[in-house]
């Protein structure tokens, strides 16, 4: 049953092209890899971006120029919980967390987020990379 609240859509790989299955036929993500896949999709998107959509997406390509490594981390966290308020596929976001990733001279965070779906009470765990410019 949560797979159907969770709903269905054709899957993207990492580079966010269609992925094909062996009969050159859409993959579908469905249930919690289709609420994954919609999350990162939020994520990659810029509010604004979508002009009959306008509200959709997140802040995270906005958070840049600032030399305050505290500042930049907060700022993501919020852009962060931000976009995963968004997602009525959601009941409980339990932690967000952020953090530099090691050797890449400042301009990788990792962000972590364990969040709970509708209709369950098993956590998901999210990780995902946000990439800061020079």
């Amino acid at each position: 049953m949560a797979d159907l609240i969770l709903g269905a859509d054709i899957a993207l790989n990492i580079d966010n092209d269609v992925e094909l299955n062996f009969n050159n036929d859409f993959n579908i993500n469905d249930g919690q890899s289709n609420l994954v896949q919609a999350i990162l999709n939020r994520f990659r998107t810029d509010v604004n971006e979508l002009t009959l959509h306008l509200e959709y997406g997140s802040e995270l390509t906005g958070i840049m120029g600032s030399r305050n490594k505290s500042i930049i981390l907060n700022q993501i966290r919020q852009a962060i919980r931000k976009s995963l308020l968004q997602e009525p596929r959601l009941d409980v976001i339990n932690s967000i967390t952020v953090r530099f990733k090691e050797n890449t001279n400042n301009r990788e965070v990792e962000v972590g987020a364990e969040i709970i779906p509708i209709n369950t009470t098993e956590p998901l765990n999210l990780i995902y990379p946000v990439f800061l410019e020079a």
